[in-house]
């Protein structure tokens, strides 16, 4: 496939963070716009079928824009604009240490963003980038269609991670760290089956970070064994892979529990992992055709 030709982009928040972006524009400058946005820790070009999606996209008269999320990598460098209410433009930012509802801003401003040169935008995560979409739109009352790739129930996989310890034990113990350390291991990270040879791994993380994770909305909205009641007006495609060992539940049970949030919802199955490899073709093809 060709490589698709992008933009280099920046915006910026009200408190002077400047987000850094690509921009792959289709011919038709006001055509629709998928903004997607990527997972915990993960960052712009992080999703592996990301480059192919934009190229058929833009073949086939969308935008995309992909950004980096405050909460990008583990620990980066984030810049702010000159004139922030501090002594230096440079902090560190990133999954470790920035509260799940900083999501919701980050989101925004790219929303505010696409809405200067694009009529349409359709809302596309991946992995907690769809926890991070969903929350937006409810916190904010806004609806855009929405694509979820590899939606996970991420209270089940924290269960699996710091078993036999609770979610409640756990937010007792944060009062007993400081705010400017690494939290113990034992805290956060992902407890994958046996077969995938990559076993138990650690996310370093913060405090601010793992409180706003335990105690807001990231934990509830994919949730298999208790349902979140929410509902929103919008159309949903929501893809699995039935090898992702990052799936808790059979697709058939997520899509089920799924079905009843959205005024349309689609659920498709591919044979693919986390990153819905090797069906990237399979992928392209059922977007498009949900997206016409």
């Amino acid at each position: 496939m060709i490589r698709p030709l992008c933009e280099v982009v920046k915006f910026t928040a009200q408190d002077g963070y400047i987000y850094t972006g690509l921009l792959y524009r289709a011919k038709d400058s006001l055509a629709k716009t998928i903004i997607h946005v990527h997972g915990m820790c993960g960052n712009m070009l992080s999703f592996s079928a990301l480059i192919d999606l934009a190229a058929a996209y833009q073949n086939n008269g969308y935008n995309l824009l992909t950004f980096n999320l405050k909460a990008h990598d583990c620990i980066a460098e984030g810049v702010y604009a000159n004139g922030f209410d501090t002594k230096e433009e440079f902090y560190y930012v990133g999954g470790s240490l920035e509260p799940f509802e900083r999501r919701y801003v980050d989101i925004q401003c790219a929303i505010n963003f696409v809405k200067s040169f694009s009529n349409k935008i359709v809302l596309q995560g991946h992995s907690m980038g769809c926890e991070s979409i969903i929350a937006h739109q409810i916190t904010s009352g806004q609806n855009y269609d929405t694509i979820l790739l590899s939606p996970c129930d991420a209270y089940r996989l924290q269960m699996d991670y710091i078993y036999p310890k609770t979610v409640a034990e756990l937010i007792d113990e944060l009062d007993n760290y400081p705010d400017n350390e690494l939290l113990p291991a034992y805290f956060f990270g992902i407890n994958t089956p046996t077969y995938t040879n990559i076993g138990r791994y650690t996310i370093p993380i913060y405090k601010k970070a793992m409180h706003s994770i335990l105690t807001g909305l990231a934990l509830k909205i994919f949730r298999q064994d208790k349902n979140f009641e929410y509902h929103l007006p919008i159309r949903c495609l929501c893809v699995l892979g039935r090898k992702d060992p990052m799936q808790t539940y059979m697709p058939k049970h997520a899509f089920d529990v799924l079905n009843s949030k959205f005024d349309e919802f689609l659920g498709v199955e591919l044979n693919g992992d986390h990153e819905l490899k090797p069906e990237q073709e399979e992928l392209i093809k059922n977007i498009l055709h949900w997206l016409r």
